[in-house]
């Protein structure tokens, strides 16, 4: 009967050991990599409600997140020490195949429709004009230092405001999304294809804010609205997040939906929701897009993080349809130079 016990013992452990390997494998992307469509031209009412897995599949991915969200904020603790980043010129994107379409205004009113109670409460824009909307598409073969980059159909729809400060990710399909998926022109591309250098949301929002602003209203930015979050990830995280956070059931409410205070860079507290939220898939573009922008966009950092269900169907079936929105602050002399408890490893 032991040896029994025992056998069935090793064998349990030996699952728990293969599924915690399987997990550390499964990539966590420093951008936004959907599972699928964020938003459709055609159809910007169509919203999507996720279920959030299980803890035991979402632990790795959890403890990634909160390495990656404290790597953000003890950046702002330091900013001078951060990498810059490489493409600040709109140009850029041109040069690395990407072609752009002023959305409608149709199409962008139509995106915020859903979302208006939570812009208005922030006195934030709910139509265009004054929102604006570009459309992105990665649609040209392009060289450089001799080495060739096809197009990979990547699509990147960006709303933005500079008056009130607001940039909204409309619908986010990297290149690498692209390949990954076989979509597109990426349908017959090996998967060892070289993708663009310029290929990641956070490079993207960024010049689509520097296009679209001038020297008087270009530091403005105050909020990163990311709606209709559909990354598995990131919803599995965020769940976990709101568990630990006080939410018993892991379900954010409708707005004004549930906030997780900020973390000044410096010795991290045992509550690590605020940090696992902004290393999540659909939030940590948001992070890179104001650490590595400094000199353009002024010393700002996160502030609070807002998640909430926008769905509107509050019907306790364990299904929600994510939306967040992230505060951008300045950073102040008492956020300066704090890295203790910064220790990544």
């Amino acid at each position: 009967m032991i040896s029994i016990r025992l056998w069935l013992l090793h064998g349990v452990l030996d699952v728990l050991l293969l599924w915690s390997v399987l997990d550390w494998l499964v990539p966590l992307d420093d951008d936004i990599a959907p599972a699928g469509p964020t938003y459709d031209a055609y159809q910007p009412t169509n919203l999507v409600r996720v279920r959030p897995r299980t803890l035991i599949t979402q632990s790795g991915d959890y403890k990634r997140a909160v390495k990656k969200g404290k790597a953000i904020i003890c950046g702002f603790g330091t900013p001078s020490k951060m990498p810059a980043a490489r493409f600040t010129k709109v140009s850029d994107l041109k040069d690395w195949g990407w072609d752009s379409m002023e959305m409608t205004a149709a199409d962008v009113t139509g995106t915020l429709k859903n979302f208006e109670e939570a812009l208005r409460q922030k006195q934030l824009p709910i139509a265009s004009p004054p929102v604006k909307g570009v459309s992105w598409r990665h649609v040209r073969n392009t060289t450089h230092d001799s080495v060739f980059y096809p197009a990979t159909g990547g699509r990147y729809d960006v709303l933005f405001e500079p008056s009130k400060g607001l940039i909204v990710p409309a619908s986010s399909y990297g290149p690498s999304w692209y390949l990954s998926h076989k979509s597109g022109p990426s349908a017959n591309l090996p998967p060892n294809t070289p993708l663009p250098k310029v290929s990641v949301w956070s490079d993207v929002s960024f010049l689509t804010w520097m296009q679209g602003t001038n020297d008087q209203n270009r530091q403005n930015l105050h909020y990163v609205v990311n709606i209709n979050c559909i990354n598995q990830t990131s919803i599995d995280v965020v769940s976990a997040a709101l568990k630990r956070d006080g939410v018993k059931n892991g379900i954010p409410p409708k707005w004004p939906g549930h906030t997780f205070a900020q973390l000044r860079p410096g010795p991290f507290t045992r509550n690590d929701a605020y940090a696992a939220v902004l290393g999540t898939p659909n939030i940590l573009g948001s992070g890179w897009l104001i650490l590595q922008h400094q000199q353009q966009l002024g010393k700002k950092r996160v502030g609070a993080i807002t998640v909430w269900d926008s769905s509107g169907n509050q019907n306790d079936d364990g299904l929600f349809q994510l939306s967040v929105m992230v505060e951008v602050i300045p950073i102040t002399c008492a956020d300066q130079g704090k890295d203790d408890g910064c220790h990544l490893s």
